[in-house]
């Protein structure tokens, strides 16, 4: 018995039918996995973003002719985290270009800065360098402590919910510094109880 021609038609199309529809629906899993790398290294690197920010924002003066103490900057640039960084480094590619650079830059600066305040501690607690040169190191870590909380910002801004999160801390700018004077007051006034 013969089949009608519309179906040889459909026999032999498919085959075909079957390879696109299938070809398709890979695609779309390939760009929803996509999409959900994008979004978790986003995430993790937001969360990093925002602690380090946090830290940062809480050592950065509220007045402008205000200059923060540097060994609180220092100490505080020891307690930055890097290992999200440092552990999803070859996956920044993943991420939108003006993302890739804002996080870079905000890396990079935090990591040089942490290595100046490394430095800066060790030669104030081992009295090694000249009074100028803890100056000169003391002055680079501000200026960079200063450049580092405003790139941070820039690659929060990125994030969704980024500019929302940079209000929120606001309030919380130059609360260490503020805990820093009392703590000096405090220690100035009594002496002998510390």
């Amino acid at each position: 018995m013969e089949q009608p021609s519309s179906l040889k038609e459909i026999e032999i199309i498919l085959p075909t039918i079957t390879f696109i529809v299938g070809y398709l629906l890979s695609n779309i899993d390939k760009y929803i996995d996509n999409r959900k790398k994008k979004s978790n290294v986003r995430a993790i690197f937001l969360k990093e973003l925002v602690e380090n920010y946090k830290l940062l924002n809480s050592c950065m003066p509220t007045a402008k002719n205000r200059i923060p103490p540097p060994p609180l900057v220092s100490i505080i640039f020891q307690k930055l985290s890097f290992s999200v960084y440092d552990k999803y480094l070859d996956r920044l590619d993943i991420l939108k270009k003006d993302e890739l650079n804002a996080i870079y830059d905000s890396y990079m600066i935090m990591k040089n800065t942490f290595n100046d305040s490394t430095n800066f501690l060790r030669d104030v607690e081992n009295k090694s360098v000249s009074h100028e040169q803890t100056i000169a190191l003391a002055t680079s870590i501000i200026n960079n402590a200063e450049s580092a909380h405003e790139k941070i910002e820039k690659a929060l801004s990125l994030f969704k919910n980024g500019e929302r999160i940079i209000q929120e801390l606001k309030p919380e700018k130059g609360s260490a510094i503020k805990r820093f004077d009392k703590i000096k007051e405090m220690l100035s006034k009594d002496k002998n109880n510390f």
